[in-house]
């Protein structure tokens, strides 16, 4: 059951939905992955079973709120855990000009490489713009996160440089790399 705002959205291969409890173990399990912790320096380590039951808890609050969509992508046969993508920061939803949100996204270290993690964030770009009326959806991440950028740009984002010391890091601010999507820039289909 979606927690209050919650929406699912799908393909023919994946299923994108508020992450629940059922998903705690396996997103315990996505954690201890080292490459995530590289790049989510949000990420608590070691993660524990009381962080993934933190993190579900939040999602749900959030979607509630409206401040954030996290999506659990999950596989549309079987319902295991592929990844999350998600929608931060979402504001100016009534501006006339249309709102912003900022995109993250992370992969399973199982199912890297095989295109889920782009075809996730279509769908929920294609939501953000459709659904919650956006008018830009950015991306930042850490420079030298080359394989985030690679699925951004598969998407359509469009680089647009580098900001200096835009991100915290282990307490230390870091030069991050900006895209940023428009409506009218979303790649739809396979274009891998």
């Amino acid at each position: 059951m979606n927690p209050a705002g919650a929406v699912t959205l799908s393909d023919h291969r994946l299923v994108l939905g508020c992450p629940g409890d059922d998903l705690v173990a396996e997103i315990v399990a996505a954690c201890q992955d080292p490459a995530l912790h590289r790049w989510l320096s949000v990420l608590p380590d070691p993660y524990t079973q009381a962080d993934g039951v933190a993190f579900v808890r939040h999602c749900a609050e959030h979607w509630a709120l409206g401040t954030q969509n996290v999506f659990a992508i999950t596989a549309s046969g079987d319902g295991h855990l592929l990844g999350m993508v998600a929608l931060h920061d979402i504001v100016d939803l009534t501006a006339p000009g249309g709102g912003m949100a900022d995109v993250g996204f992370w992969a399973v270290a199982a199912e890297r490489g095989q295109g889920i993690v782009p075809d996730a964030l279509r769908l929920v770009c294609e939501y953000g713009f459709t659904v919650l009326g956006l008018a830009r959806i950015q991306w930042q991440a850490q420079v030298g996160n080359t394989a985030s950028l690679q699925v951004a740009r598969k998407v359509g984002f469009v680089f647009e440089g580098t900001c200096r010391r835009r991100l915290l890091v282990a307490d230390a601010r870091v030069d991050c790399w900006l895209a940023g999507l428009l409506p009218e820039d979303l790649r739809r289909g396979d274009v891998r």
